[in-house]
């Protein structure tokens, strides 16, 4: 089922949930891999972000040539944006990792620190927003195995950082 066929508004958050997983996945890879020794750490910030927003264009150029490519007749402009809110989740990742990266500056933590404590605020988004989007599932126990397999990728993460540096 497509994002513009009729899907009901249970779908559309479980769509934006997965984007944003995605996007958080996509910006602890940017900020695992950076090089914070020769970086500031707005620089690593706005990599990431750069990364970031290259995948929602790239997720909503894709959404835009499959709903195209299902119809004789070009998308309209709600349609458009639909698909658009929708990639922006991807983008909305980098929100957080941004503030700790921001606070840490603030009380004087180092870029390599600022760095690792946005990662551990990103696993910590990555666990809870795994846990709010598996709100259907049951029993408890599967919805949880849903958010620490969402854990264990940020862990993951984290391991490839201390591995790269």
């Amino acid at each position: 089922m497509s994002e513009l066929d009729g899907t009901s508004q249970p779908d559309q958050v479980a769509a934006r949930s997965a984007n944003r997983i995605y996007g958080l996945l996509v910006v602890g890879a940017a900020l695992a891999t950076a090089a914070t020794g020769t970086k500031n750490r707005w620089n690593v910030f706005l990599d990431a972000f750069v990364v970031a927003m290259v995948y929602s264009l790239a997720h909503m150029y894709a959404h835009l040539v499959e709903e195209r490519s299902r119809r004789s007749t070009p998308l309209s402009s709600h349609e458009v944006r639909a698909i658009a809110t929708n990639a922006f989740s991807i983008l909305q990742a980098t929100g957080l990792p941004f503030v700790a990266l921001v606070l840490t500056k603030v009380i004087g933590v180092g870029a390599a620190t600022s760095v690792t404590i946005a990662m551990w605020v990103l696993v910590g988004e990555l666990t809870v927003t795994s846990w709010l989007a598996s709100s259907q599932i049951r029993p408890w126990w599967r919805r949880g195995a849903y958010a620490t397999g969402a854990t264990a990728l940020g862990l993951l993460l984290i391991l490839l950082k201390i591995v790269t540096h």
